[in-house]
């Protein structure tokens, strides 16, 4: 239960502090996501703090990774057409770093609705071509969460480029190369097993950026027949 995971968390992890003050009793997923978030971002935050030049750099990363994020949470909300119950999982705490104002997503009952909360965001521009051919269609989801990713990405090569030494760039570089290896074999994954796509259409899904995958070798297992055999 929500109860039984609060309380493990505060006694026997490093959330004790976030969860000091919260009762258990009270407690549900949706605020304790949101405290867990807010432990995560403000401990990442603070690492920022030691090098600013690369800290500098990541934290413009935490804070539209996180936009994002909370941006794709919401949205599996609306296409559920329960847009309201995205109020309990809003974290409060990140309402001061973002132009969005995530506390009137909540209330939103069309997609002009949530490109009027977007503005002032640059994820508008991104989600502005994901307008469903009629009103109360799903947005596509998967596609969109595809062009985000590649915005993300693209945003952080070309800061890591301009801004690093060559040393710095080189590793971060690695490491978020390393990363959108796991995001394309986790894509790759999640639609062969919840779905049965197109390979061609999941390669468009796939990040342009990586470390030790190549694309070709992302497009076989895209072809792949099912989850088990990629």
């Amino acid at each position: 239960s929500v109860h039984d995971v609060a309380s493990y968390l505060k006694s026997k992890t490093v959330y004790a502090d976030v969860l000091a003050d919260a009762k258990d009793s009270i407690l549900h997923r949706g605020n304790l996501e949101a405290l867990l978030k807010k432990h995560v971002f403000l401990e990442l935050a603070q690492l920022c703090r030691f090098d600013s030049s690369v800290g500098d750099l990541f934290f413009q990363y935490l804070v539209l990774y996180n936009e994002m994020k909370e941006l794709l949470i919401f949205l599996r909300f609306y296409n559920a057409g329960q847009p309201k119950d995205y109020a309990l999982s809003l974290p409060e705490f990140f309402h001061n770093h973002t132009p969005v104002d995530l506390f009137r997503l909540p209330d939103v009952q069309n997609f002009d609705d949530i490109l009027n909360v977007l503005t002032g965001s640059r994820l508008k521009a991104i989600v502005s071509p994901f307008r469903p051919q009629e009103e109360g269609q799903p947005i596509d989801y998967s596609m969109l969460e595809s062009s985000l990713m590649k915005y993300l990405y693209a945003s952080l090569f070309e800061l890591a480029s301009g801004s690093l030494s060559k040393e710095a760039a080189n590793g971060m570089k690695e490491l978020f190369g390393t990363r959108a290896d796991l995001y394309n074999l986790c894509l790759i994954w999640r639609e062969k097993r919840n779905f049965d796509p197109d390979p061609a259409i999941i390669r468009t899904q796939f990040l342009p950026f990586g470390y030790k995958l190549t694309q070709k070798q992302l497009a076989e297992l895209a072809d792949c027949r099912e989850a088990g055999e990629a």
